[in-house]
């Protein structure tokens, strides 16, 4: 938690805060990175929360629907009219320049947890939660659900691994899955 550099986000890398990602299309993921980036600067610069600026609901949907003029940027959902206003014309040119980035985007993925992945994640959420509560700590602080499906879904270990979770979670979640490749 001493570490600044784990909670700043940096403009380029702020669509990987948004859930979903991995199911847009590459042109609609190339714009989705292009628009959370503005919207992160915008935050940086104005110093507002990022929500402020344009929602994340606002940008999934943007970068679903790509509209390509005002009228069909103005028929959004949940992008306020005073946001078409203000912005429109610049988010209708990120996304116009992000359609050239779509080539480098992979292809969508529609991965679907198992029931067993989703009862193994439910099991290592329990016992966080428990450690979390001993602990006094916030359990979206010492680990967010995420890390959690990462690890279980596609063996993601460095946030087990590494830092100060290592001790104080890690390890404690690493007995608990083997547990569970045991069979107990």
């Amino acid at each position: 938690m001493q570490d600044s550099e784990l909670y700043r986000t940096l403009p380029e890398d702020a669509w990987q805060r948004l859930k979903g990602t991995q199911q847009l299309q590459p042109e609609q993921r190339a714009a989705l990175k292009s628009l959370a980036a503005w919207r992160e600067t915008r935050a940086i610069e104005k110093d507002k929360p990022r929500g402020w600026i344009i929602s994340d609901d606002s940008l999934r949907h943007l970068s679903e629907s790509l509209p390509t003029n005002t009228e069909e940027l103005a028929h959004i959902r949940d992008l306020s009219e005073g946001t078409v206003t203000r912005s429109g014309e610049k988010l209708l040119q990120l996304i116009s320049e992000s359609k050239a980035q779509a080539m480098n985007e992979s292809p969508a993925n529609d991965f679907r947890p198992s029931p067993q992945q989703q009862s193994h994640v439910s099991r290592l959420m329990r016992k966080m939660r428990l450690i979390a509560e001993d602990s006094s700590i916030a359990p979206e602080l010492l680990m967010p659900r995420r890390y959690i499906e990462q690890f279980v879904y596609f063996n993601k270990r460095k946030a087990f691994e590494e830092g100060w979770r290592h001790e104080v979670i890690g390890k404690p979640l690493m007995e608990e899955w083997e547990k569970i490749q045991q069979g107990k």
